[in-house]
């Protein structure tokens, strides 16, 4: 593809660029280019994508599943950014969840064996 064919066709372009990605990643991609266009037609997503915090990328709603109708939809980059640490965030929370009640059923034992 050609510089002057991107610039005429950038729907095609950039509806073939998130396929390739999606094959070179191992996600699934059944988009059509019809669903394409209307999602990205519908948010803006040609004028105001890039790489700043409030430009628009696509995502997928749940990452296991592919870019298939219904599971994508044009979000910040930081609205992505911020999505991908929620569950190491989660994860962090409910570990210190476990720490803090294993801390007080021990001290709850101490404090039956206490002669006190």
């Amino acid at each position: 593809m050609n510089r002057r064919w991107r610039e005429r066709n950038p729907l095609r372009y950039f509806f073939n660029k998130l396929r390739y990605r999606a094959r070179e990643r191992g996600k699934v991609f059944s988009l059509t280019f019809e669903y394409y266009c209307k999602l990205v037609r519908a948010s803006g997503y040609l004028e105001k994508k890039g790489k700043t915090a409030t430009s628009l990328s696509i995502d997928r709603i749940d990452e296991k599943l592919g870019y298939v109708p219904g599971n994508v939809q044009v979000i910040t980059l930081s609205e992505n950014s911020r999505k991908a640490w929620v569950p190491y965030y989660r994860q962090l929370q409910e570990d210190a969840e476990a720490a803090v009640a294993a801390a007080e059923q021990e001290a709850a034992k101490l404090m039956d064996n206490s002669p006190f």
